[in-house]
């Protein structure tokens, strides 16, 4: 094959190679190329550290759950309410439930985790015998890192797609970047909200605990007899109250019964005289 009509060849195929890409739409290519173009930042894993790195911090959440008896329900309370204030905590929960048995108070404190242990050991100072104690701590290093760094990737990326809005040229490509954007602050948002939780239980640490005092020694003669007196007086008052809406029906049978009592009378007189 000659020169010139290899010549003449390469020409006819960069024209068909220019007329197909005239056919795609100019606009959707370039907002294609535009959102390719931010490509997000890989995430480290969280045990990844370059050799001139410290060890990562560890991060722990503790938590406790204690349940024991009393011999005095109201001054367990309010002595523990005193613990709490020592070691700078507060009263999360705090419930008092009757029952046939018992007398229970459930309470949920939360203290700085540096005084977590100091808590623990005056509550437990003056408690002979357990029903339950569990004392765990979650290391949470892993998941705290891995949340930290994907958070980190996700607002370096729309850094990058608010940059890029700022070289849109028509209003498609300006509504296709903020919908990739609002996409990625909801991401962003729902991120730091797991952070913020996160380190809200790890800055304070979580006693549960719950103590009851037997009823045989709660409840004495007069508490008692104060309970069944209010027992009685309310059955009086359903009673009263029974009455008074089924007074119709008393009334009518009343008269029911004064009839029949009124007709059978007389025979029974002439049977007596006779």
């Amino acid at each position: 094959m000659s020169v010139k009509w290899m010549t003449i060849g390469w020409f006819l195929l960069l024209l068909a190679i220019s007329g197909c890409a005239a056919e795609s739409g100019p606009g959707e290519y370039a907002v294609d190329s535009l959102l390719s173009s931010v490509v997000p930042a890989k995430s480290p894993a969280p045990d990844e550290t370059s050799s001139g790195e410290t060890k990562t911090a560890r991060h722990v959440i503790r938590e406790g759950e204690l349940r024991f008896e009393t011999t005095d329900r109201n001054a367990t309370r309010t002595e523990i309410l005193g613990f709490v204030k020592t070691h700078q905590g507060y009263l999360a929960d705090d419930r008092e439930q009757r029952n046939s048995n018992s007398l229970e108070q459930s309470m949920t404190i939360r203290v700085p985790s540096a005084e977590f242990d100091g808590l623990l050991a005056d509550v437990s100072a003056g408690v002979t015998h357990f029903d339950k104690r569990e004392i765990r701590a979650l290391d949470v290093t892993a998941e705290y890192v891995d949340i930290e760094a994907r958070l980190k990737t996700k607002k370096e990326t729309e850094l990058r797609y608010r940059e890029l809005l700022t070289q849109a040229k028509n209003v498609e490509e300006v509504l296709k970047i903020e919908e990739q954007i609002d996409k990625l602050r909801a991401e962003i948002e729902s991120t730091e909200g797991r952070l913020r939780l996160m380190k809200d239980r790890e800055s304070y640490s979580t006693l549960a605990m719950s103590f009851y005092e037997p009823s045989a020694k709660a409840a004495g003669f007069w508490n008692r007899v104060q309970a069944n007196f209010l027992l009685g007086w309310q059955t009086v008052v359903e009673f009263t109250i029974a009455v008074v809406v089924l007074w119709p029906l008393i009334f009518l049978t009343s008269l029911g019964l004064l009839a029949v009592w009124w007709f059978n009378r007389k025979p029974m007189t002439k049977r007596v005289t006779s």
